[in-house]
């Protein structure tokens, strides 16, 4: 594409408003896949809490 000496800048300018707002999207899509990691860690915690929780409670129960 032809660009005219004035809509040079432009052409940059979006250039890189573009470039800026997809680091933003990828920046956005890293942080919600760590929430996503730490949410789904969080639920492997509890479960395994409960699972040696419920362990306790039937040993406890046996003897």
């Amino acid at each position: 594409m032809l660009w005219h000496a004035g809509q040079q800048g432009t052409a940059e300018d979006v250039a890189h408003a573009l470039l800026e707002r997809r680091a933003a999207l990828e920046t956005e899509r890293a942080q919600q896949s760590a929430a996503a990691r730490a949410a789904r860690e969080q639920g492997q915690q509890t479960a395994r809490a409960q699972a040696l929780h419920d362990a306790r409670d039937a040993a406890t129960r046996s003897h």
